[in-house]
């Protein structure tokens, strides 16, 4: 087996093409591919890798790093492996292993030295999916990754949800006081403030580099409270301009899918239930606009979605290695 770095885009999207016929429930529509691979945020890098069989692509692995500190974010040289996928079932241990090891090393002489399966910024998942947990997991603990987690999708028919008491009590006891806005160019600073404020890691690098996207700001949330930020939410659309990873594998529920995240509540304001008014909130201004299935992408906190119907869809493994 040979390995080398693809540079074309016909080699790259023969790669793309393996995994669509391998992994047929997770194929990858033409605008994650643009989004995704070939028009990294500021600060990423994105290497496609193939392993061949003679002229013919058996293996292949977007890889994405950081060669450079990403302010509150990263604070040291980091690597994802974005998507992997092996053709020959029979030869998949060995090749991986091979492929990993390649990987590595190149990782290394780029100065990185920690490597996450998923997680990346703009990422296809979160971490290793459940169903791919036979085909990867024990060779990836054999190779060195530790298992540091797991995370999960949710999801819900919003078409039949409708706003609990709890909003109706929320909205009497502060009247005028909270008000609920859809960001633009022109409120987009009082996001970014806010966000680097309260949440300055991956969340203010995404948002930094979405709002450069036409339409990318305008799926931000702000809930203010006398005319003051309290918190913000993302919802992304089949319509969207930009894919947030909340809606990567909605089409797989049908159309009409949407999907929620991040979210976050100023520490000063948490505790009220504001993070489930406003997700309640957008739910409902969701269904008005005949959006009918929801997903919360890459959340550990399953018992407080819940409480506003939502339910577990997907399980991820989070794995990482120290080379």
């Amino acid at each position: 087996m040979k390995y080398k770095i693809l540079t074309t885009r016909k080699e790259i999207y023969a790669g793309i093409n393996l995994w669509n016929t391998r992994y047929k429930e997770y194929k990858i529509n033409p605008l994650l591919i643009t989004q995704n691979i070939f028009s990294p945020f500021a600060g990423t890098n994105v290497v496609c890798w193939g392993g061949f069989k003679g002229n013919q692509l058996t293996a292949f692995v977007v890889l994405k790093y950081t060669e450079a500190l990403l302010s509150d974010y990263l604070t040291d040289h980091h690597a994802w492996v974005s998507l992997w996928v092996i053709s020959e079932i029979d030869e998949q241990e060995s090749v991986w292993r091979e492929l990993l090891l390649e990987l590595e090393t190149f990782l290394l002489s780029k100065g990185v030295r920690k490597v996450r399966i998923g997680g990346d910024p703009q990422s296809f998942f979160p971490g290793l999916p459940a169903e791919m947990s036979k085909e990867y997991l024990s060779l990836l603990i054999s190779s060195g990754y530790m298992e540091t987690g797991t995370v999960y999708d949710l999801y819900q028919n919003i078409s039949t949800f409708f706003l609990p008491d709890f909003v109706g009590e929320i909205d009497h006891a502060y009247q005028d006081q909270l008000r609920l806005e859809a960001v633009t160019k022109n409120s987009e600073q009082e996001l970014l403030n806010f966000l680097k404020t309260n949440f300055s890691g991956r969340w203010y690098y995404e948002a930094d580099n979405i709002r450069r996207i036409p339409g990318g700001i305008e799926d931000y949330w702000l809930l203010y409270y006398h005319n003051k930020v309290a918190a913000f939410a993302r919802v992304n659309t089949e319509d969207s301009a930009y894919y947030g990873p909340n809606i990567n594998w909605g089409a797989q529920f049908g159309p009409g899918f949407c999907g929620l995240g991040p979210l976050g509540v100023d520490r000063n304001y948490q505790g009220k239930r504001w993070g489930l008014y406003l997700i309640a909130k957008l739910i409902a201004y969701l269904k008005e606009q005949h959006y009918q299935h929801m997903i919360i992408d890459w959340t550990t906190l399953v018992g407080y979605y819940q409480k506003l119907g939502f339910e577990v869809c997907k399980k991820y493994t989070i794995l990482s290695k120290t080379l």
